[in-house]
Protein backbone atom coordinates (compact mmCIF):
# COMPACT_ATOMS: atom_id res chain seq x y z
CA UNK A 1 0.00 0.00 0.00
CA UNK A 2 2.89 2.17 -0.95
CA UNK A 3 1.68 6.37 -1.78
CA UNK A 4 4.94 7.10 -3.34
CA UNK A 5 4.02 8.75 -6.39
CA UNK A 6 5.43 7.65 -10.12
CA UNK A 7 7.52 10.27 -10.73
CA UNK A 8 9.04 9.17 -6.79
CA UNK A 9 9.64 6.06 -7.64
CA UNK A 10 12.05 6.89 -10.82
CA UNK A 11 13.54 9.46 -8.84
CA UNK A 12 14.63 6.77 -6.45
CA UNK A 13 15.04 4.10 -8.41
CA UNK A 14 17.71 6.36 -11.17
CA UNK A 15 19.48 7.41 -7.64
CA UNK A 16 19.84 3.65 -6.73
CA UNK A 17 20.53 2.63 -9.71
CA UNK A 18 23.72 5.19 -10.35
CA UNK A 19 25.23 4.53 -7.33
CA UNK A 20 24.95 0.58 -7.70
CA UNK A 21 26.43 0.07 -10.81
CA UNK A 22 25.81 -2.31 -13.54
CA UNK A 23 26.01 -5.36 -11.53
CA UNK A 24 26.15 -6.23 -7.48
CA UNK A 25 22.21 -6.13 -7.25
CA UNK A 26 21.14 -7.78 -10.27
CA UNK A 27 18.77 -6.97 -12.73
CA UNK A 28 17.93 -3.29 -13.29
CA UNK A 29 14.46 -4.22 -11.53
CA UNK A 30 16.59 -5.73 -8.48
CA UNK A 31 18.05 -2.64 -8.65
CA UNK A 32 15.01 -0.05 -8.14
CA UNK A 33 14.52 -2.39 -4.82
CA UNK A 34 17.79 -1.81 -3.19
CA UNK A 35 19.00 1.20 -1.41
CA UNK A 36 21.28 3.66 -2.64
CA UNK A 37 24.01 2.10 -0.62
CA UNK A 38 24.20 -0.98 -2.36
CA UNK A 39 27.58 -0.90 -3.99
CA UNK A 40 28.53 -2.66 -7.32
CA UNK A 41 29.96 -5.86 -6.76
CA UNK A 42 34.31 -5.24 -7.69
CA UNK A 43 33.79 -1.21 -7.97
CA UNK A 44 36.45 0.50 -7.94
CA UNK A 45 37.67 3.50 -5.19
CA UNK A 46 36.08 6.07 -7.33
CA UNK A 47 32.68 4.33 -7.59
CA UNK A 48 32.44 4.09 -3.54
CA UNK A 49 33.78 7.61 -2.72
CA UNK A 50 30.99 8.83 -5.35
CA UNK A 51 28.27 5.99 -3.06
CA UNK A 52 29.94 7.44 -0.10
CA UNK A 53 29.33 11.36 -1.20
CA UNK A 54 25.59 10.88 -2.42
CA UNK A 55 25.12 9.56 1.42
CA UNK A 56 26.99 12.12 3.21
CA UNK A 57 26.73 15.12 1.95
CA UNK A 58 22.67 15.58 2.75
CA UNK A 59 23.99 14.42 6.36
CA UNK A 60 26.53 16.68 6.42
CA UNK A 61 24.49 19.30 6.24
CA UNK A 62 22.02 17.92 8.49
CA UNK A 63 24.27 17.14 11.16
CA UNK A 64 26.02 20.77 10.95
CA UNK A 65 22.22 22.15 10.81
CA UNK A 66 21.33 20.30 14.11
CA UNK A 67 24.48 21.08 15.76
CA UNK A 68 23.78 25.17 14.39
CA UNK A 69 20.59 24.79 17.12
CA UNK A 70 22.91 24.42 19.69
CA UNK A 71 25.75 26.47 18.56
CA UNK A 72 23.09 29.41 17.63
CA UNK A 73 21.86 29.18 21.27
CA UNK A 74 25.36 29.03 22.61
CA UNK A 75 26.26 32.35 20.74
CA UNK A 76 23.14 34.14 21.60
CA UNK A 77 23.42 33.53 25.31
CA UNK A 78 27.57 33.85 25.46
CA UNK A 79 26.06 37.86 25.00
CA UNK A 80 24.10 37.34 27.99
CA UNK A 81 27.48 36.60 29.86
CA UNK A 82 29.51 33.92 31.23
CA UNK A 83 26.93 32.47 33.52
CA UNK A 84 24.13 32.19 31.27
CA UNK A 85 26.34 29.82 29.00
CA UNK A 86 27.56 27.93 32.56
CA UNK A 87 23.54 28.08 33.21
CA UNK A 88 22.65 26.52 29.84
CA UNK A 89 26.02 23.81 29.66
CA UNK A 90 25.12 22.74 32.83
CA UNK A 91 21.72 21.16 31.70
CA UNK A 92 23.47 19.55 28.65
CA UNK A 93 25.12 16.29 30.04
CA UNK A 94 21.61 15.06 31.50
CA UNK A 95 19.61 15.98 28.68
CA UNK A 96 21.96 13.97 26.71
CA UNK A 97 21.95 11.01 28.95
CA UNK A 98 18.72 10.83 29.06
CA UNK A 99 18.95 10.30 25.10
CA UNK A 100 20.88 6.99 25.55
CA UNK A 101 17.81 5.15 25.97
CA UNK A 102 16.73 6.09 22.65
CA UNK A 103 19.81 4.90 20.98
CA UNK A 104 18.53 1.32 21.14
CA UNK A 105 15.67 2.39 18.97
CA UNK A 106 17.81 4.80 16.28
CA UNK A 107 20.60 2.09 15.91
CA UNK A 108 18.28 -1.32 15.91
CA UNK A 109 15.74 0.80 13.91
CA UNK A 110 18.45 2.29 11.61
CA UNK A 111 20.07 -1.85 11.09
CA UNK A 112 17.27 -3.64 10.70
CA UNK A 113 15.30 -1.19 8.46
CA UNK A 114 18.80 -0.79 5.88
CA UNK A 115 19.23 -4.48 5.94
CA UNK A 116 16.01 -4.90 4.56
CA UNK A 117 16.45 -1.86 2.19
CA UNK A 118 19.65 -3.79 0.74
CA UNK A 119 17.61 -7.45 0.03
CA UNK A 120 14.56 -5.52 -0.87
CA UNK A 121 12.36 -6.47 1.55
CA UNK A 122 10.49 -2.65 1.68
CA UNK A 123 7.32 -4.02 3.46
CA UNK A 124 9.86 -5.87 6.54
CA UNK A 125 11.45 -2.14 6.43
CA UNK A 126 8.33 -0.24 6.68
CA UNK A 127 6.46 -2.38 9.42
CA UNK A 128 9.91 -2.02 11.56
CA UNK A 129 9.51 1.73 11.41
CA UNK A 130 6.53 1.82 12.42
CA UNK A 131 6.96 -0.05 15.12
CA UNK A 132 9.84 2.25 16.06
CA UNK A 133 7.77 5.51 15.95
CA UNK A 134 4.79 4.18 18.23
CA UNK A 135 7.87 3.03 20.89
CA UNK A 136 9.71 5.99 20.42
CA UNK A 137 6.61 8.64 21.31
CA UNK A 138 5.77 6.40 24.14
CA UNK A 139 9.00 5.87 25.91
CA UNK A 140 9.69 9.71 24.66
CA UNK A 141 6.68 11.00 27.11
CA UNK A 142 8.21 9.39 30.16
CA UNK A 143 11.06 10.61 29.49
CA UNK A 144 10.20 13.92 29.60
CA UNK A 145 8.45 13.41 32.91
CA UNK A 146 11.88 13.65 35.20
CA UNK A 147 13.16 16.61 33.95
CA UNK A 148 9.35 18.96 34.59
CA UNK A 149 9.22 17.19 37.90
CA UNK A 150 13.13 17.05 39.49
CA UNK A 151 14.56 19.82 37.11
CA UNK A 152 16.02 21.83 39.97
CA UNK A 153 17.12 18.62 41.82
CA UNK A 154 19.08 17.90 38.93
CA UNK A 155 20.82 20.80 38.31
CA UNK A 156 21.98 21.05 42.20
CA UNK A 157 23.39 17.85 41.57
CA UNK A 158 25.34 18.76 38.87
CA UNK A 159 27.07 21.09 41.05
CA UNK A 160 25.95 24.07 39.36
CA UNK A 161 27.12 27.70 41.28
CA UNK A 162 24.64 29.33 43.36
CA UNK A 163 24.08 32.10 40.85
CA UNK A 164 23.34 29.42 37.73
CA UNK A 165 20.79 27.30 39.41
CA UNK A 166 17.58 29.03 38.99
CA UNK A 167 18.40 30.15 35.27
CA UNK A 168 19.22 26.67 34.38
CA UNK A 169 16.43 25.27 36.70
CA UNK A 170 14.30 26.80 33.92
CA UNK A 171 15.97 25.56 30.73
CA UNK A 172 16.21 22.10 32.12
CA UNK A 173 12.70 21.93 32.48
CA UNK A 174 11.56 23.52 28.97
CA UNK A 175 14.33 21.61 27.02
CA UNK A 176 14.09 18.73 28.81
CA UNK A 177 10.26 18.36 29.25
CA UNK A 178 10.18 18.50 25.26
CA UNK A 179 12.55 15.32 25.32
CA UNK A 180 9.96 13.41 23.54
CA UNK A 181 9.87 15.96 20.56
CA UNK A 182 13.42 15.77 20.15
CA UNK A 183 13.94 11.89 20.32
CA UNK A 184 11.17 11.64 17.69
CA UNK A 185 13.27 13.70 15.48
CA UNK A 186 16.56 11.76 16.14
CA UNK A 187 14.70 7.76 15.71
CA UNK A 188 12.69 9.30 12.53
CA UNK A 189 15.68 10.41 10.93
CA UNK A 190 17.65 7.45 11.17
CA UNK A 191 14.98 5.80 9.97
CA UNK A 192 15.50 7.45 7.02
CA UNK A 193 18.93 7.31 6.68
CA UNK A 194 18.73 3.48 6.93
CA UNK A 195 16.57 3.50 3.78
CA UNK A 196 18.75 5.78 2.23
CA UNK A 197 17.04 8.79 2.13
CA UNK A 198 19.89 11.55 3.68
CA UNK A 199 18.40 14.63 1.95
CA UNK A 200 14.84 15.15 4.27
CA UNK A 201 16.58 15.01 7.60
CA UNK A 202 18.63 17.65 5.30
CA UNK A 203 16.00 19.87 4.63
CA UNK A 204 14.13 19.42 7.93
CA UNK A 205 16.95 20.51 9.94
CA UNK A 206 17.61 23.20 7.79
CA UNK A 207 13.71 24.91 8.63
CA UNK A 208 14.36 23.22 12.66
CA UNK A 209 17.41 25.58 12.79
CA UNK A 210 15.90 28.92 11.23
CA UNK A 211 12.67 28.18 13.87
CA UNK A 212 15.53 27.94 16.59
CA UNK A 213 17.33 31.45 15.79
CA UNK A 214 14.45 33.22 14.98
CA UNK A 215 12.34 32.55 18.32
CA UNK A 216 15.73 32.65 20.75
CA UNK A 217 16.57 36.13 19.15
CA UNK A 218 13.31 37.19 19.57
CA UNK A 219 12.63 36.16 23.07
CA UNK A 220 16.22 35.97 24.34
CA UNK A 221 16.96 39.62 23.70
CA UNK A 222 13.21 40.53 23.70
CA UNK A 223 12.77 42.08 19.91
CA UNK A 224 9.12 42.77 18.31
CA UNK A 225 7.60 43.80 21.68
CA UNK A 226 8.60 40.45 23.68
CA UNK A 227 10.20 41.08 27.01
CA UNK A 228 14.25 39.80 27.05
CA UNK A 229 14.11 36.29 28.48
CA UNK A 230 17.94 35.17 28.48
CA UNK A 231 18.75 31.39 29.41
CA UNK A 232 14.46 30.74 29.40
CA UNK A 233 14.20 32.69 26.19
CA UNK A 234 16.95 29.73 24.32
CA UNK A 235 15.29 27.51 25.99
CA UNK A 236 11.96 28.17 24.53
CA UNK A 237 13.18 28.71 20.97
CA UNK A 238 14.96 25.24 21.53
CA UNK A 239 11.73 23.77 22.33
CA UNK A 240 9.55 25.23 19.26
CA UNK A 241 12.17 24.36 16.82
CA UNK A 242 11.94 20.57 17.78
CA UNK A 243 8.50 20.78 18.04
CA UNK A 244 8.60 22.29 14.58
CA UNK A 245 11.22 19.28 13.49
CA UNK A 246 9.38 16.53 14.55
CA UNK A 247 6.05 17.65 12.82
CA UNK A 248 7.86 17.87 9.70
CA UNK A 249 9.51 14.46 10.16
CA UNK A 250 6.33 12.56 10.72
CA UNK A 251 4.65 14.65 7.75
CA UNK A 252 7.46 13.62 5.64
CA UNK A 253 7.71 9.56 6.95
CA UNK A 254 3.80 9.47 6.22
CA UNK A 255 3.60 11.83 3.67
CA UNK A 256 4.52 9.16 0.46
CA UNK A 257 7.64 10.73 -1.03
CA UNK A 258 10.13 8.45 1.03
CA UNK A 259 11.47 4.67 -0.05
CA UNK A 260 9.26 3.42 2.93
CA UNK A 261 5.37 2.44 2.24
CA UNK A 262 4.28 3.86 5.67
CA UNK A 263 0.50 5.42 5.92
CA UNK A 264 -1.94 6.47 9.28
CA UNK A 265 -3.85 3.39 7.95
CA UNK A 266 -1.40 0.79 8.47
CA UNK A 267 -1.36 -0.97 11.54
CA UNK A 268 0.80 0.24 14.27
CA UNK A 269 0.39 -2.82 16.45
CA UNK A 270 3.32 -3.64 18.09
CA UNK A 271 4.67 -7.32 17.48
CA UNK A 272 6.56 -9.31 19.49
CA UNK A 273 8.94 -10.21 16.93
CA UNK A 274 9.88 -6.69 15.36
CA UNK A 275 10.74 -5.20 18.83
CA UNK A 276 12.37 -8.01 19.91
CA UNK A 277 14.72 -7.52 16.87
CA UNK A 278 14.91 -3.53 17.61
CA UNK A 279 15.59 -4.08 20.94
CA UNK A 280 18.52 -6.89 20.66
CA UNK A 281 20.45 -4.88 18.38
CA UNK A 282 19.54 -1.60 20.51
CA UNK A 283 19.90 -2.52 23.91
CA UNK A 284 23.93 -2.83 23.97
CA UNK A 285 23.87 0.50 21.81
CA UNK A 286 21.55 2.11 24.88
CA UNK A 287 24.15 0.78 27.32
CA UNK A 288 26.93 2.22 25.47
CA UNK A 289 25.10 5.63 25.38
CA UNK A 290 24.51 5.67 29.25
CA UNK A 291 28.08 4.09 29.86
CA UNK A 292 29.55 7.32 27.42
CA UNK A 293 26.82 10.30 28.89
CA UNK A 294 27.24 8.97 31.99
CA UNK A 295 31.02 9.50 32.30
CA UNK A 296 30.49 12.50 30.23
CA UNK A 297 27.99 13.73 33.23
CA UNK A 298 30.36 13.11 36.04
CA UNK A 299 33.32 14.60 33.71
CA UNK A 300 31.22 17.31 33.58
CA UNK A 301 31.05 17.61 37.41
CA UNK A 302 34.65 18.10 37.47
CA UNK A 303 34.51 20.73 35.51
CA UNK A 304 32.28 22.42 37.09
CA UNK A 305 34.24 22.37 40.51
CA UNK A 306 36.89 24.18 38.61
CA UNK A 307 34.51 27.45 38.74
CA UNK A 308 32.04 29.34 36.62
CA UNK A 309 34.36 30.90 33.67
CA UNK A 310 36.57 27.44 33.81
CA UNK A 311 32.92 25.68 32.65
CA UNK A 312 31.51 28.25 30.49
CA UNK A 313 35.07 27.74 28.79
CA UNK A 314 35.04 24.66 28.52
CA UNK A 315 31.32 24.36 27.04
CA UNK A 316 31.85 26.97 24.62
CA UNK A 317 34.79 24.89 23.34
CA UNK A 318 32.83 21.64 23.39
CA UNK A 319 30.42 23.36 21.48
CA UNK A 320 32.61 25.24 18.65
CA UNK A 321 34.63 21.79 18.29
CA UNK A 322 31.27 20.26 17.40
CA UNK A 323 30.46 21.69 14.60
CA UNK A 324 34.62 20.40 13.64
CA UNK A 325 33.27 16.94 13.56
CA UNK A 326 30.31 17.38 11.47
CA UNK A 327 31.96 15.91 8.56
CA UNK A 328 32.68 12.56 10.41
CA UNK A 329 29.36 11.91 11.63
CA UNK A 330 27.73 12.50 8.42
CA UNK A 331 30.35 9.96 6.93
CA UNK A 332 29.44 7.77 9.92
CA UNK A 333 26.26 8.06 9.27
CA UNK A 334 26.76 6.74 5.84
CA UNK A 335 28.78 3.84 6.67
CA UNK A 336 26.04 2.73 8.67
CA UNK A 337 23.72 2.39 5.70
CA UNK A 338 26.15 1.42 3.30
CA UNK A 339 27.55 -1.18 5.88
CA UNK A 340 23.75 -2.19 6.49
CA UNK A 341 22.67 -2.48 2.79
CA UNK A 342 25.07 -4.33 1.68
CA UNK A 343 25.40 -7.16 4.63
CA UNK A 344 21.60 -6.93 3.22
CA UNK A 345 22.55 -7.64 -0.38
CA UNK A 346 24.30 -10.45 0.28
CA UNK A 347 28.04 -8.99 -0.09
CA UNK A 348 30.18 -8.57 2.65
CA UNK A 349 33.33 -7.67 0.77
CA UNK A 350 31.43 -4.68 -0.58
CA UNK A 351 30.67 -3.22 3.18
CA UNK A 352 34.15 -3.58 4.15
CA UNK A 353 35.41 -1.90 1.71
CA UNK A 354 33.05 0.87 1.62
CA UNK A 355 33.71 1.34 5.30
CA UNK A 356 37.38 1.41 4.81
CA UNK A 357 36.96 3.67 2.08
CA UNK A 358 34.54 6.12 3.99
CA UNK A 359 37.15 5.86 6.95
CA UNK A 360 39.60 7.31 4.80
CA UNK A 361 37.47 10.35 3.66
CA UNK A 362 36.76 10.90 7.06
CA UNK A 363 40.64 11.21 8.36
CA UNK A 364 41.17 13.88 5.03
CA UNK A 365 38.37 15.75 6.12
CA UNK A 366 39.30 15.88 9.73
CA UNK A 367 43.20 16.80 9.12
CA UNK A 368 41.74 19.77 7.04
CA UNK A 369 39.65 20.61 9.71
CA UNK A 370 42.21 20.37 12.08
CA UNK A 371 44.58 23.12 10.58
CA UNK A 372 41.39 25.63 10.12
CA UNK A 373 40.70 25.30 14.51
CA UNK A 374 44.41 25.86 15.20
CA UNK A 375 44.91 28.73 12.67
CA UNK A 376 41.41 30.36 13.43
CA UNK A 377 40.92 29.45 17.19
CA UNK A 378 40.51 32.86 18.44
CA UNK A 379 38.28 34.37 15.95
CA UNK A 380 35.57 31.49 16.63
CA UNK A 381 36.14 31.41 20.38
CA UNK A 382 34.66 35.39 19.61
CA UNK A 383 32.01 34.40 17.91
CA UNK A 384 30.44 32.85 20.99
CA UNK A 385 32.02 35.41 24.38
CA UNK A 386 33.40 39.09 24.49
CA UNK A 387 34.77 37.87 28.10
CA UNK A 388 38.34 37.83 27.67
CA UNK A 389 38.58 35.73 30.92
CA UNK A 390 37.25 32.71 28.55
CA UNK A 391 38.85 33.51 25.44
CA UNK A 392 42.09 33.25 27.15
CA UNK A 393 41.39 29.84 28.47
CA UNK A 394 39.26 28.16 26.04
CA UNK A 395 42.64 29.05 22.87
CA UNK A 396 44.94 26.56 24.70
CA UNK A 397 42.00 23.72 24.82
CA UNK A 398 40.54 24.48 21.26
CA UNK A 399 43.86 23.90 20.15
CA UNK A 400 44.89 20.43 21.47
CA UNK A 401 41.64 18.83 20.99
CA UNK A 402 41.71 19.79 17.22
CA UNK A 403 44.48 17.15 17.45
CA UNK A 404 41.98 14.74 18.34
CA UNK A 405 39.98 15.17 15.31
CA UNK A 406 41.00 12.90 13.07
CA UNK A 407 40.85 10.49 15.51
CA UNK A 408 37.16 10.78 15.41
CA UNK A 409 37.31 10.47 12.09
CA UNK A 410 37.89 6.72 12.59
CA UNK A 411 36.04 6.32 15.31
CA UNK A 412 32.73 7.78 14.33
CA UNK A 413 33.05 5.84 10.82
CA UNK A 414 34.23 2.20 11.89
CA UNK A 415 31.73 2.59 15.02
CA UNK A 416 28.64 3.37 12.60
CA UNK A 417 30.22 0.55 10.48
CA UNK A 418 29.85 -1.66 13.18
CA UNK A 419 26.66 -0.51 13.95
CA UNK A 420 24.91 -0.98 10.98
CA UNK A 421 26.15 -4.74 10.48
CA UNK A 422 23.97 -4.98 13.98
CA UNK A 423 27.70 -5.37 15.81
CA UNK A 424 26.81 -2.84 18.61
CA UNK A 425 28.18 -4.82 22.08
CA UNK A 426 31.71 -3.69 20.78
CA UNK A 427 31.34 -0.14 21.01
CA UNK A 428 29.90 -0.37 24.33
CA UNK A 429 33.15 -2.05 25.32
CA UNK A 430 35.21 0.77 23.21
CA UNK A 431 33.11 3.22 25.56
CA UNK A 432 34.13 1.75 28.73
CA UNK A 433 37.53 1.94 28.20
CA UNK A 434 37.49 5.61 26.66
CA UNK A 435 35.26 7.36 28.70
CA UNK A 436 35.38 5.22 32.00
CA UNK A 437 39.33 4.44 32.22
CA UNK A 438 40.82 7.48 30.17
CA UNK A 439 38.76 10.09 30.34
CA UNK A 440 37.75 9.98 33.84
CA UNK A 441 40.66 8.69 35.86
CA UNK A 442 43.05 10.56 33.81
CA UNK A 443 40.69 13.81 33.68
CA UNK A 444 41.04 13.68 37.41
CA UNK A 445 44.26 12.82 38.25
CA UNK A 446 45.48 15.75 35.84
CA UNK A 447 43.02 18.57 36.69
CA UNK A 448 42.14 17.85 40.52
CA UNK A 449 45.20 15.93 41.87
CA UNK A 450 47.81 17.26 39.74
CA UNK A 451 46.07 20.85 40.13
CA UNK A 452 46.26 21.28 36.07
CA UNK A 453 42.85 22.56 36.02
CA UNK A 454 40.82 22.37 32.73
CA UNK A 455 44.12 22.12 30.36
CA UNK A 456 44.98 18.58 32.17
CA UNK A 457 41.43 17.71 31.96
CA UNK A 458 41.24 18.25 28.11
CA UNK A 459 44.24 16.18 27.66
CA UNK A 460 42.31 13.34 28.97
CA UNK A 461 39.72 13.82 26.47
CA UNK A 462 42.17 13.72 23.75
CA UNK A 463 43.68 10.81 24.63
CA UNK A 464 39.76 9.25 24.90
CA UNK A 465 39.57 9.98 21.32
CA UNK A 466 42.93 7.85 20.62
CA UNK A 467 42.20 5.23 22.43
CA UNK A 468 38.72 4.74 21.08
CA UNK A 469 39.55 5.71 17.38
CA UNK A 470 42.22 2.68 18.14
CA UNK A 471 40.17 0.34 19.25
CA UNK A 472 37.53 0.59 16.78
CA UNK A 473 40.00 0.27 13.85
CA UNK A 474 41.07 -3.54 15.98
CA UNK A 475 37.93 -4.71 16.05
CA UNK A 476 36.16 -3.26 12.37
CA UNK A 477 39.76 -4.78 11.00
CA UNK A 478 38.90 -8.22 12.88
CA UNK A 479 35.40 -9.01 10.57
CA UNK A 480 33.85 -10.48 13.21
CA UNK A 481 31.20 -7.75 12.48
CA UNK A 482 30.40 -9.83 9.13
CA UNK A 483 28.72 -12.64 11.57
CA UNK A 484 26.26 -10.41 13.51
CA UNK A 485 23.20 -11.10 13.15
CA UNK A 486 20.05 -8.90 13.08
Amino acid sequence: MSRVQPGDREHLADQSAAVAGQGGAGSDGERRRHGAGVLRDGAEPREIRQAVLVLAWPAVIEYALTTLIGVANMVMVGRVGAAAVASVGICQQPLMLAMGVFQALTVGSTAIVARHVGAGQMDQASEAARQSVVITLALGLLASLPFIIWAREIVVWMGAAPEVIDSATTYMRVVGGGTVFTVAGIVVAAILRGSGDTRTPMRVNGIANVVNVVVGLVLIFGLMGFPAMGVAGAAYGALVARIAGTLLFLIALYGGRTKLEMSLRDSHRLTRPVVARIFRVGIPAALEQFVMRGGQVLFARIIASLGTVAYAAHQITINAESLGYTPAQALGAASTTIVGQNLGAGQPQMAERGARETMRMAIIFMSCVTLIVVVFAVPILKMYTSDQRVIDIGVFIMRLYAFALPAMGVYFVLVGGLRGAGDTRFPLLISIIGIWCVRLVLGNLLAVRLGLGLNGAWVAMVADQWIRGLTSYLRFNSGAWKKAKV
